[in-house]
């Protein structure tokens, strides 16, 4: 599943006032996360997403991502989201004085539903196979 989110935050927000925006997502595994810097940001425009209070990009809870016309990916990711934490709040500040900048944050994850069927199909398989080699090795 993907969702994406965009948010515009306001010239001098600093860090201390940063906006928080939660975006919802279902229970399941997050793979991956990938925020885009417009040009213009000038690495001015920073964020952080955490999935409930554990970091996630950066894995550092102080560090920052920061861009100028870039899509910064977070990849091979394999957080678990449950029920109560599902969640991704995305911390974002602007240091840019004269500006506004409009960041965006879309999510990849495999929800349970889809956990289920990958579980089920490859039951299924393993069950062909075994069948194969009865009929193969004669047992």
């Amino acid at each position: 599943m993907f969702e994406q989110w965009f948010h515009t935050t306001l010239a001098n927000t600093s860090e201390s006032n940063a906006n928080r925006v939660q975006c919802k997502i279902s229970n399941g595994i997050l793979r991956s996360i990938y925020i885009y810097f417009p040009s213009g940001c000038c690495y001015l425009a920073k964020c952080r997403v955490f999935l409930g209070e554990s970091p996630v990009i950066p894995r550092s809870a102080k560090g920052y991502i920061a861009g100028e016309g870039t899509l910064v990916p977070a990849t091979h990711l394999f957080d678990n989201i449950t029920e109560n934490l599902n969640v991704l709040n995305w911390i974002i500040w602007n240091e840019d004085t004269a500006y506004p900048h409009t960041l965006f944050l879309i999510a990849e994850w495999t929800s349970e539903d889809e956990l289920k069927e990958q579980k089920r199909i490859l039951s299924d398989i393993d069950i062909g196979i075994s069948k194969l080699v009865e009929v193969l090795v004669g047992e």
